[in-house]
């Protein structure tokens, strides 16, 4: 635009000047404080809180709250990844426990837990390595109820 020959620059045509209020914005937006409270500290709207961290080239807080989201879930996943090697190692160890001719007291005492737990997470170690050793259900129990139905059925 022209006034008077000479090409005035409006307020759209500047390039943002980094005040020191601007910066301080910035800075706590990016320390995770949230808008309104910025804006009631400076006395402006949260609107223009926002303008001047998009003016600063500062991503929106969805997206640092997306990119944490995503961080803490693959630090979740690596976290349950060893959990489960750790659980797997132990298993494996009264595993081997159990194959030497340890007793399950023995095992419970050497290993810091209960005799029913030690016995329990054998049994549950070997079913799932050894599935047809350790049947889920007992051929007996199934034969019981049919000949109850059986008996039933045939009066």
């Amino acid at each position: 635009m022209k006034k008077n020959g000479k090409k005035v620059k409006g307020k759209r045509g500047r390039k943002p000047q980094h005040t020191k209020r601007d910066l301080d914005i910035v800075r706590m937006h990016k320390d995770g404080v949230v808008h309104p409270r910025i804006a009631e500290q400076y006395g402006i709207t949260r609107e223009r809180v926002r303008q001047i961290v998009a003016m600063h080239d500062q991503e929106p807080r969805r997206i640092f709250q997306r990119r944490r989201r995503k961080e803490n879930e693959a630090r979740a996943v690596v976290e349950a990844r060893q959990r489960k090697a750790k659980r797997d190692a132990r298993l494996q160890a009264l595993s081997a426990a159990w194959k030497r001719g340890d007793s399950i007291s023995e095992i419970a005492d050497q290993f810091g837990i209960r005799t029913p737990n030690a016995a329990n997470a054998l049994i549950s170690y070997r079913r799932k390595r050894y599935p047809a050793l350790f049947p889920l259900r007992k051929p007996w129990v199934h034969g019981s109820r049919s000949s109850k139905k059986t008996k039933a059925k045939s009066r």
